[in-house]
């Protein structure tokens, strides 16, 4: 074959995949780390922040777009964490624990809450303790990137015991790309976080840093 090696792989969840060029894709690195955003600025209100703990529960979405993710260098495999600038901890520690889901999307826009996450449920279900800094979020399950979708990213949180906000480093996108929950109308102790109304959208995002497999 010219194009060089394949491999074919068949299980049951998946059906049989076929891997192209091997002989290539064997030269790719065994990880890939790059930094999205540049940390021009903090958020300053607890909505802003994924980890606004003054607030029993709490809901944020941000879009990465396709091309983002390619100019940084990414390509299609297995994101297995996520890390975030923390610009001030806070309380540093989450106690009811953090939910965070990924999802792949054609949206260049990020005016409403994501409801459906197809796949597993989520990639990281537990409490996370933070320092200042980049703080590294190991996910329980890598989440599949297509590599030509952009990316949702869901974090929420419920039941937390309320402390102080935990900012984090954020940059301006020329998009609405950060979709921020109703954290005042939905702030008690059986609130669900997950499950929390969309409030508004603003253009400035979350930094993070891929861990990604190609």
């Amino acid at each position: 074959d010219s194009s060089g090696t394949t491999l074919l792989v068949g299980s049951w969840s998946r059906g049989v995949r076929q891997y192209q060029s091997l002989d290539s894709l064997d030269q790719l690195p065994a990880q890939l780390q790059p930094t999205l955003g540049n940390g021009a600025t903090a958020s300053t209100t607890p909505e802003e922040t994924p980890f606004g703990i003054s607030y029993r529960s709490g809901r944020n979405q941000f879009l990465i777009r396709a091309r983002e993710l390619k100019q940084a260098g990414l390509r299609y495999g297995f994101i297995k964490s996520l890390s975030f600038n923390i610009a001030d901890k806070g309380g540093s520690n989450i106690t009811s624990g953090v939910t965070i889901r990924l999802k792949n999307t054609s949206d260049t826009s990020l005016t409403r809450f994501h409801q459906q996450f197809p796949g597993r449920d989520a990639v990281f279900d537990r409490s996370v303790i933070f320092g200042n800094g980049w703080n590294n979020v190991g996910f329980d399950d890598a989440f599949e990137w297509d590599g030509r979708s952009s990316i949702v990213v869901e974090i929420c949180f419920s039941a937390n015991f309320p402390g102080q906000d935990i900012q984090v480093k954020m940059s301006p996108t020329p998009f609405y790309s950060h979709a921020l929950g109703d954290i005042i109308g939905h702030n008690n102790v059986s609130a669900d976080g997950c499950t929390m109304p969309y409030d508004r959208s603003i253009r400035q995002r979350p930094d993070v840093q891929v861990n990604l497999t190609p």
